[in-house]
């Protein structure tokens, strides 16, 4: 009977051991792909460390964190470090960018004149298509840029560097995605106030209302957007683009996990593109 006892208090501690306990997991990478024996940690309020995992040479990691009001801490050498806060997430995929920036990271880093706004998507709204404007720009002869404004709620709501835009196909499969290397930090006002690229009457962003965060919901105070830019290599795009039958829709991430932006491709959006990148050609040359 005693062993009996035993038994059934040491299950009874083991069941509770875990409690509070959450398994989060991910990836960690640069533009090139997975980083190895990255430290990954998780730190309350002051910094003190928790837990900790080390990637393996797919960048990938998994451990227990105690609250997901702690943050996860993120350090490989040659890099920068990078602190995100858990909330919610259980699923993680953060970009590092190098200590000394790489030569994409530093075009993205300077403000080009190469850049056009154009109207290649559209958004569904009560059946109806209301058109958004994409500004494109075209970094060097290789890389190029898709830009989107995207409403932050507040002057401190960046918009962070591991989010997705994905053409994805009539079954969700990712056909191409391109990654926003450098975090985009909001800027107050509309979007046709900044660069004059952007067209008030053309952009969907302005046609969200509600409660629910979505990008381009509506403020009535003065509003703040991030602009970040989504890189793609042009002979993949234009690859892809040349049979965009192929394409269901675009899919932008937002700041909530597994929540996206729902974007399709206007019926020109291809040609329209080949005619941008000549035109923003003859401008880099």
């Amino acid at each position: 009977m005693k062993r009996l006892i035993s038994i059934l208090v040491f299950m009874f501690a083991l069941a509770h051991s875990g409690q509070g306990q959450t398994v989060v997991s991910g990836c960690v990478s640069d533009a090139k792909g997975p980083i190895g024996n990255a430290t990954v940690s998780e730190i309350d309020a002051n910094h003190r460390i928790l837990n900790s995992a080390q990637t393996d040479v797919s960048g990938l990691f998994t451990m227990s964190v105690k609250s997901l009001n702690n943050a996860i801490h993120v350090t490989a050498k040659g890099y920068l470090s990078r602190i995100i806060r858990i909330r919610q997430n259980k699923r993680f995929d953060i970009h590092l960018l190098h200590s000394t920036p790489s030569v994409e990271e530093q075009l993205l880093l300077k403000r080009h004149p190469m850049a056009e706004s154009y109207k290649l998507l559209y958004g569904r709204l009560s059946s109806r298509k209301v058109p958004q404007q994409v500004t494109v720009e075209l970094l060097c002869d290789s890389l190029i840029t898709l830009s989107v404004p995207i409403y932050a709620s507040s002057a401190a709501e960046s918009y962070p560097i591991e989010r997705k835009m994905m053409f994805v196909d009539y079954i969700d499969g990712p056909l191409l995605t391109g990654h926003s290397v450098v975090e985009a930090l909001p800027e107050p006002g509309e979007p046709e106030q900044r660069d004059n690229l952007y067209d008030r009457d053309e952009n969907l962003v302005y046609y969200y209302f509600g409660d629910d965060y979505v990008p381009g919901s509506y403020s009535a105070s003065t509003p703040f957007y991030n602009y970040p830019k989504f890189v793609f290599k042009v002979s993949e795009i234009m690859d892809l683009l040349s049979n965009q039958k192929v394409i269901c829709r675009v899919l932008i991430d937002t700041s909530r996990a597994d929540n996206y932006w729902q974007l399709f491709l206007q019926p020109n959006c291809g040609v329209e593109l080949k005619k941008i990148i000549t035109k923003l050609s003859k401008k880099l040359n």
